[in-house]
């Protein structure tokens, strides 16, 4: 039943170990899942602002090449240029102004009739005058003066000689909603995140809420010169799943999120499935194991009722005659083994039959019950106590001598003619006579000691009863003859 229950036990929590293991490597591929749908939302956009900043290198080196032709023409503002911008700011959508600036910060060309400002205070200008810089700078998105409620941003190229000194600063004004407009459509038929910002974290444009986020300060999940980084965030109290990468040769990074909890979804309602599955098969498993287990414990209880049965006296509970000649085998063989003295008492009731006679079976057996319980009471648990057939009782005395022997029968006997039994018919008193003898040594069963020991009880009886006489075991070089007796009857 043990063995049972340990293997259901087991059984059940490997089916939890191997769905949970389960679970969990689904959890990490949804997970994975997710990041690589982020990685490759990134890789569409990126590819795309890269067209986009390609396009718009293309169109500075036309304008560049248009300024050479006209400054070798020596015209002063000719209107040729005006066309020119027009035209590309025409083309270009995402333009809403195209600026030529001289080194003093002043307009020289552009689209606009209003009076030309000096911008000489703006990044997108004064970072080609501090010192040499490489392709194109991308300005912070910043609220247009001209148009209130605008968000723009600058893109710059500076023209220089061969000498390295600063010519002309090419710029594009450049509404961020264009980047809004180019993604919105993208990013609102899944359920992520696109924020597009500057390395020190100004938001160009995210979305959704691009209005709510424009020009705020963005905290990455990692270093921004880190390429390409995966990470987990906390973002308005939720877990987000996060991917960015910083553009090649722009200083532009772009990022997308998801909710966590979105990128589960699929995953919490199979783990609901599988761990209701889980439930029910354990259940059934640990029901099984407890029908099992069941089953087995009565089986166990009715062989130990039956084998209880087979070697007890179904009156008293004592060992049946079967079971103590058993017993009686096994104490010889230890006797043998230890070189131990075993000895044994035949216990009679005196007159039982007029007992029955006169008050009845049932006055009898709760009698016999009462000397059962007495013989418990005066015996040693090691002793075996038995009801050898009818009102006669054996006892074997494990590793006692004769003398211990003969000691615990007078007990057992003055123990007995002192009891009132008082039964549903009258208080009795009975009393007993026993024989007493010893294993001998050189005996293989315990056939001669009973013989031995009736003997003995036969001279009890035929003395007067309520007594004790004994006979030595037959043991070699014992000077007693065995038909002398050694002891008298008692009372």
């Amino acid at each position: 039943m043990r063995r049972t229950w340990i293997f259901g036990v087991v059984c059940t929590l490997l089916i939890i170990l191997l769905i949970g293991y389960n679970l969990r490597l689904q959890r990490e591929i949804a997970l994975q899942e997710a990041h690589n749908n982020l990685v490759s939302l990134i890789n569409s956009v990126e590819m795309d602002l890269k067209r986009s900043f390609s396009s718009l290198e293309q169109l500075f080196l036309g304008l560049e090449n248009y300024l050479d032709f006209y400054a070798e023409q020596k015209v002063v503002d000719p209107p040729q240029i005006r066309r020119v911008i027009d035209d590309l700011i025409l083309k270009n959508d995402y333009l809403t102004s195209l600026v030529v600036i001289d080194t003093d910060g002043q307009i020289l060309h552009w689209n606009n009739n209003f009076d030309k400002p000096n911008l000489g205070q703006r990044e997108y200008f004064r970072v080609h005058t501090k010192g040499q810089y490489d392709g194109l700078y991308v300005g912070d998105p910043q609220e247009s003066i001209l148009n209130k409620g605008q968000w723009i941003f600058g893109i710059s190229k500076a023209l220089r000689s061969e000498e390295g000194a600063l010519l002309k600063v090419l710029n594009a004004i450049v509404d961020v909603k264009y980047f809004y407009r180019q993604y919105q459509e993208l990013f609102s038929q899944s359920s992520s995140t696109l924020t597009i910002s500057s390395p020190e974290g100004v938001i160009y444009t995210q979305i959704p809420k691009h209005d709510e986020h424009v020009g705020k300060k963005y905290t990455y999940s990692a270093t921004p010169d880190d390429a390409d980084f995966n990470k987990q965030r906390i973002i308005d109290g939720q877990v987000q799943l996060t991917a960015q990468r910083r553009l090649d040769s722009y200083p532009l990074i772009v990022s997308t999120s998801m909710p966590e909890a979105k990128a589960l979804a699929a995953w919490y309602k199979s783990a609901w499935t599988l761990a209701l599955i889980s439930i029910l098969a354990c259940s059934a498993l640990l029901f099984l194991t407890y029908r099992a287990a069941a089953y087995q414990n009565n089986e166990a209880q009715i062989k130990a009722k039956l084998q209880r049965q087979a070697i007890t006296d179904s009156l008293t509970g004592l060992a049946n005659r079967r079971h103590v000649l058993e017993e009686a085998q096994k104490e010889i063989k230890k006797a043998q083994r230890g070189k131990l003295p075993l000895a044994l008492g035949l216990l009679d009731l005196d007159f039982f039959k007029k007992v029955n006679d006169l008050y009845g079976h049932q006055a009898g057996d709760e009698i016999l019950v009462g000397v059962a319980e007495l013989l418990r009471a005066n015996c040693r648990e090691s002793d075996v106590i038995s009801r050898f057939g009818g009102e006669e009782f054996l006892l074997l005395f494990p590793a006692t001598d004769l003398k211990g022997a003969i000691a615990s029968a007078k007990k057992i006997c003055e123990s007995l003619a002192q009891k009132t039994f008082k039964t549903a018919a009258a208080n009795i008193q009975i009393t007993a006579s026993l024989g007493v003898t010893q294993w001998g040594s050189d005996e293989t069963d315990i056939n001669e000691a009973l013989r031995r020991a009736d003997k003995a009880l036969y001279q009890v009886k035929k003395t007067g009863r309520n007594g004790v006489k004994w006979l030595p075991g037959n043991l070699k070089g014992e000077k007693q003859s065995h038909s002398a007796w050694l002891g008298q009857r008692v009372g």
